[in-house]
């Protein structure tokens, strides 16, 4: 091994096995997201352990210890993936059904047993010295196989985060800290490192082989992040896993309707940043998803979407009728968070800025 890489790979082990201590902390294995976390760090470390292993040149004292890493890199997609789950939806359960997610993992270790660990030392030993151990199919075959199975788990999961994100739409009224960005940079990692290790297999360049320890480096940085700052579960994160159906619009829901809408303008609720549909939905006296129903069918908007425009009706009136205030302080007053958002919001409904706006 290089030296970088091998420096890359001692470096990754240990800030594998140091996230892996934080994680074990039962502050925070209380969360299910992290407990899974915390698998895939101990996998991460038992992998770059193995690499070390292999370059130092202890393989041949010690063969049976070899393979080790290959055999549990499987699990790093399927983990990944859970881990997605469980932080996208706090709420999931994950039951025996969702064990065939490590069928690659299980069917690896059966190879493994089959044509290596079932030898004895010696026989061990000599794969390495002869260098049969570098056959097509573990050096090419199974390498991109589980390419292909590591793509199938991403698909997954920006699947599930696309589900997500439609949801918290249909749920929440202010979604910026909701939307879950150091998950999608996880996925976009997670697709850089599909597509190294690709070439790293066919190509065997040694720099490539070095990219790839910067890409997991990098991606047990985001996860490890994104599970420790990621604010404390409630129950609206759970609710906004909750999808309700769609229905033709009846009499009753034009009258919830327009209800909300009362609600929203004329008792100023859009000015509550964290206004959320079970909120407005009590302040009716109903049901949080005939509320959902009502909004998607009769405004064929989200609920976030339904608060903005309240929102950026109300900014109208004050950026015209109050010309000295400043735009910021309308945009808080509105139910706003950032300047940015409120831009963005204005502009996707007016088509001009604020101050565009004022000065027409």
């Amino acid at each position: 091994m290089a030296e970088a890489g091998w420096i890359l790979s001692w470096a990754t082990l240990l800030q594998a096995l140091v996230f892996a201590g934080i994680l074990f902390h039962p502050g925070w294995t209380e969360r299910k997201a992290n407990r899974i976390l915390l698998a895939l760090m101990l996998v991460f470390a038992i992998e770059k352990a193995d690499q070390i292993f292999l370059a130092s040149g202890a393989v041949l004292d010690h063969p049976q210890f070899a393979m080790t890493g290959n055999l549990f890199g499987a699990l790093i997609a399927p983990l990944t993936y859970f881990h997605i789950r469980c932080r996208i939806n706090p709420a999931a359960r994950l039951g025996w059904r969702q064990f065939w997610a490590f069928l690659p993992f299980g069917l690896l270790m059966v190879y493994a047993i089959a044509t290596y660990h079932r030898l004895d030392v010696e026989a061990q030993r000599a794969l390495f010295v002869t260098g049969d151990i570098l056959t097509p199919a573990n050096t090419l075959i199974i390498p991109l196989i589980g390419d292909a199975v590591s793509l199938g788990f991403l698909g997954a999961a920006i699947l599930a985060l696309r589900q997500h994100d439609i949801r918290v739409r249909n749920w929440f009224s202010t979604i910026e800290n909701r939307t879950l960005s150091g998950v999608r940079t996880v996925l976009a990692l997670m697709l850089v490192i599909i597509a190294i290790h690709f070439a790293w297999t066919v190509t065997g360049n040694s720099g490539v082989g070095i990219l790839l320890g910067i890409g997991h480096f990098l991606m047990i940085n985001a996860l490890a992040l994104g599970a420790l700052t990621a604010p404390r579960d409630t129950g609206d994160a759970a609710a906004a896993n909750m999808s309700a159906p769609q229905r033709e619009q009846t009499t009753d829901q034009i009258e919830l309707l327009s209800r909300a809408q009362t609600l929203l303008s004329a008792d100023g609720l859009y000015r509550d940043a964290d206004l959320t549909i079970a909120r407005l939905a009590r302040r009716l006296g109903v049901a949080q998803r005939t509320l959902s129903e009502a909004i998607n069918t009769g405004a064929g908007v989200n609920f976030h979407a339904f608060v903005n425009a309240a929102r950026i009706e109300a900014a109208k009136t004050a950026l015209t009728s109050e010309p000295d205030r400043s735009i910021l302080d309308i945009a808080y007053d509105c139910g706003f968070n950032s300047k940015s958002t409120f831009n963005e919001a204005f502009r996707k409904l007016t088509g001009q800025t604020p101050s565009q706006y004022r000065q027409t």
